[in-house]
């Protein structure tokens, strides 16, 4: 089985609402359907690469090409994990987080999106309170 391999298949981080684990294939292609239909308001810029202002098609490529480069290069010392966050068991957004020299520096970066009609109920924040807990720090 692919879990014996890359055991990060089988990790998953629940809250009262979500969980946040890799995606199957048809899994990331529905959260890359959800970034093609929006992640913010046209005017807004919050992300410091400006991947949402790309047309929906390659919004959504962007999406899968990112998850699939960042698995791709996984070391223990420099990685980055994309967890999908489900809602009522369907794909709404991803929490990433990422390291480098992760044993040296003991030092995690995290980031987030989640789709426009998903916004507003507080799953943004809820995601984004896992990511210490996951990682083993508070």
């Amino acid at each position: 089985m692919l879990i014996d391999h890359w055991p990060l298949k089988g990790l998953r981080v629940r809250s009262p609402r979500l969980e946040l684990r890799l995606p199957s294939e048809g899994e990331l292609a529905e959260v890359a359907d959800v970034a093609a239909r929006g992640v913010h308001e046209p005017t807004a810029r919050p992300f410091l690469t400006p991947w949402t202002d790309l047309p929906p098609a390659e919004r959504a490529r962007h999406v899968v090409h990112l998850h699939w480069s960042r698995l791709g290069r996984w070391t223990p010392q420099n990685w980055a994990l994309e967890l999908v966050a489900f809602f009522e068991g369907r794909p709404v957004g991803i929490q990433d987080m990422r390291a480098v020299d992760f044993g040296i520096r003991r030092e995690i970066v995290s980031g987030s999106w989640i789709g426009l009609s998903h916004q507003g109920r507080g799953l943004g924040t809820e995601m984004r309170i896992e990511v210490p807990p996951a990682v083993g720090t508070a």
